[in-house]
């Protein structure tokens, strides 16, 4: 069976100024972010904070491939934000925190976000985000390396100090390759081109690794190919290494790897290349893909090699070709992990690079005299070296004398007696191995997103989708989101349009692309923008209650706003008001009203409780001192303060506002689905608990739809009318009748917890 595979793009507390400096600062605010956009700034990557790699878990488990077990651990869900310049923070087992300088971030055509840091002899980290969060990767500090696999939204850690990640795993990767028959190249220039050189990669695995997850074994693939452009790019390569298609190949699960090398390039496991023997399914198969070279991945190695590949001994179209071949392994024969750079190594073997002069002596000779790998001074060593230190003295580099790391030059100029420079000798013999074959582009489009959800505000609805891929075609790389002709496009799930009309119905889909071209259209759902008064009442519903509103409470305080907007006030005075009538109900006196705001311990549950209900995270020390204060000498009441603290959230964009627009969303979901019949306090407030992402919604949502199945009722079954349900004028003046009836009840205990408040 055969898969085609390739290449896609990536994704902020209040602290909230004293009071009569807000106004001002968030004019300030707003004019400096005006500027900045219309200069062309992406203000999301003004300041960057320190991210956290994650937390190690107690537990030990194996990867969704290997067998070998390692420490689990959960990866930060922020991890798809970093940027460069953003600052990684990784605590060793046992160790103190480490930092690590983003120097890299890229995208792969596969949908995972590639990050690599800054890079110092025993310090480096380069990482593959998957979009669960998960990871692959590199992680060298203190001595030790950390081979990082991914599984299921966790990761798995393997390292050199518990013996699980092999530390040679190089040894006897060679096999010289002649052949007897030979025609010179084409017309090949052997000068860097503007664009880089493109080397197609055709994958093959073995059985063995066709036993894990298809979806796994494709990232584990993708981790592998980006850790190659990394590391020849990064040295001055111009070159990118493209998977272009992935199939499943037995070469003979029992035959030993440097055997597997020969029976794939020619058919037999002790044939020789010269012979020009042939491997007639894998060369036909190469011919049909058009790979430039051929990557045979298998479950286990030999001993402790990971890995072995031809080294061509001339540039003749028929040996670069015919000895364009490498194997790699997932574990070497003594069940250790093998590292990420194997592919990248053994590539290099096939584009005639050798180990260091040390380790190379008395064997072959690279294609140019210079083209060794770099030993450095204590212990270190260039990609395609056998360091001292061994896997943990890595520096993911081919040997450039021009790379300079804590003042080491990564090798000797070409002209030297021990010239080393991969990077050059890679530059040079990269064009002959491109023109094996004239690549073409195969028609890979993506299949049609599934639309999965779509929720809408005033003048916005957030389009949730999922990704459609089939396996190891690329994952698409761009996504156009439509809702009744409002265009707005994004790299992922969700994406926000905007400019919407209030109280309007909207069909919404979503197509996807990638390099190849436009998938059909998605299915389509629905939505009604709802009104901006709509939005605004259900946001002071969470902050001052924690719960979505009922049906009939949104729907009269929503009339009570628009009818004071008719009559003249102006929506923040109108707001503000109908914020404060709200309080005067026995559920907020029975909840944080219990609190007396004009007492310091009081105030701080008052500000402690707005915060988790609005924002779902404690809040700060400084946030409880600034607003306790001005509780306490009447500055503002509570009604006011929970629409400072929504405005305040939503002029800065920030993670508050954030979360508060997911705990909107599912508040707004659940109130325009649930029946009065099916409503109660308790699952309002279930509907906004602990909603602070995406994945946090989805999940409210589907509790209220099993809210829904569980009465009888589908929220396909509700109309609009009973989504928002309208009130007659006679059961208005009752409500307005039993309100004032409630004013009057309260009015002494707030009178006392509102004087001297202007």
């Amino acid at each position: 069976m055969l898969f085609a595979s390739s290449l896609r793009p990536p994704s902020s507390g209040l602290t909230t100024p004293p009071l009569e400096d807000q106004n001002r600062q968030l004019s300030i605010q707003a004019i400096l972010i005006l500027t900045l956009v219309i200069l062309g700034f992406n203000t999301n990557v003004l300041a960057q904070e320190s991210i956290s790699l994650g937390d190690f878990q107690s537990t030990l488990r194996t990867s969704l491939i290997g067998s070998t077990e390692g420490r689990a651990f959960t990866p930060n869900s922020n991890l798809r934000n970093l940027v460069r310049g953003s600052v990684m923070q990784f605590v060793p087992p046992g160790g103190a925190n480490v930092d690590f300088e983003v120097d890299r971030v890229q995208l792969t055509t596969s949908g995972n976000l590639g990050v690599v840091s800054k890079v110092a002899p025993g310090k480096w980290m380069r990482i593959l985000i998957h979009e669960d969060g998960s990871f692959f990767g590199t992680i060298v500090v203190g001595g030790v390396t950390y081979l990082v696999e991914a599984a299921s939204g966790q990761s798995i850690f393997y390292s050199t100090a518990d013996g699980t990640v092999a530390e040679s795993p190089f040894a006897n990767d060679i096999v010289e390759g002649t052949l007897t028959s030979e025609s010179i190249a084409g017309d090949v220039s052997s000068t860097v081109s503007a664009n880089p050189h493109v080397i197609t990669v055709g994958i093959l695995y073995d059985s063995a690794l066709a036993l894990a997850d298809p979806n796994q074994l494709l990232y584990w693939i993708d981790s592998l190919i980006f850790s190659a452009n990394q590391t020849y790019q990064a040295s001055g390569a111009n070159v990118e290494f493209s998977a272009v298609a992935i199939s499943e190949y037995e070469p003979g699960s029992a035959l030993e790897i440097s055997e597997k090398l020969r029976f794939i390039t020619c058919g037999t496991s002790s044939c020789d290349p010269s012979t020009v023997l042939e491997n007639g399914t894998v060369s036909s198969w190469r011919d049909q893909v058009k790979a430039d070279l051929v990557v045979q991945l298998t479950r286990t190695g030999t001993g402790g090699t990971c890995g072995v590949g031809w080294v061509p001994q001339s540039l003749t179209s028929d040996s670069v070709k015919v000895l364009g071949y490498s194997v790699s392994a997932y574990q070497n024969g003594n069940g250790q992990n093998c590292p990420s750079a194997v592919v990248a190594h053994e590539m290099g073997h096939n584009l005639g690079l050798v180990h260091d002069r040390t380790t190379q002596a008395g064997g072959g000779a690279p294609l140019y005299s210079y083209g060794y790998g770099f030993r450095l001074s204590e212990g270190y060593g260039t990609t395609m070296s056998y360091p001292e230190k061994g896997f943990s003295g890595y520096i993911p580099y081919l040997s450039n004398p021009n790379i300079v790391i804590d003042g080491l030059p990564l090798g000797e100029p070409e002209g030297s007696p021990l010239s080393a420079n991969s990077a050059l000798a890679a530059t040079r013999t990269i064009p002959y191995f491109e023109a094996n074959y004239e690549n073409r582009d195969v028609q890979l489009i993506p299949p049609a997103p599934v639309l999965e959800n779509v929720t809408s505000s005033s003048t916005a609805a957030t389009v949730f989708f999922q990704s459609k891929r089939n396996i190891g075609q690329p994952t698409p790389t761009f996504f156009t989101a439509n809702c009744g002709g409002t265009l707005i496009s994004g790299s992922s799930s969700p994406i926000t349009l905007t400019g919407l009309s209030p109280v309007s119905s909207y069909s919404c889909s979503v197509r996807a692309s990638n390099q190849y071209g436009v998938s059909p259209v998605s299915n389509s759902i629905t939505v009604a923008a709802l009104s901006e008064s709509e939005v605004q009442i259900t946001e002071v519903y969470i902050g001052l209650q924690g719960r979505a509103p009922d049906p009939g409470g949104l729907a009269y305080w929503v009339n009570q706003l628009d009818a004071a907007i008719a009559a003249g006030q102006t929506r923040s005075s109108a707001l503000k008001k109908l914020t404060n009538d709200i309080t005067l109900s026995a559920e907020w006196d029975a909840g944080i009203g219990a609190n007396d705001g004009l007492t310091q311990s009081g105030a701080e549950a008052i500000v402690r409780a707005m915060y988790l209900n609005l924002f779902d995270r404690p809040a700060t020390a400084s946030d409880v001192a600034y607003w306790s204060a001005d509780l306490t000498t009447g500055r503002v009441t509570e009604s006011e303060m929970v629409v400072l603290l929504i405005l305040g959230a939503q002029s800065k964009g920030n993670a508050d506002s954030q979360v508060l627009e997911f705990k909107r969303q599912a508040a707004s979901y659940y109130s325009s689905n649930i029946t009065s019949a099916s409503f109660s306090r308790e699952s309002a407030t279930e509907a906004v608990a602990d909603v602070t992402n995406e994945q946090s919604l989805l999940a409210s949502q589907n509790a209220t739809d099993a809210l829904l199945a569980s009465s009888g009722r589908s929220a396909s079954d509700i109309s609009d009318s009973q989504r928002i349900p309208t009130l007659p004028a006679g059961a208005l003046l009752m409500l307005a009748g039993l309100m004032l009836l409630l004013a009057w009840r309260f009015s002494s205990s707030r009178a006392l917890r509102s004087s001297g408040r202007a």
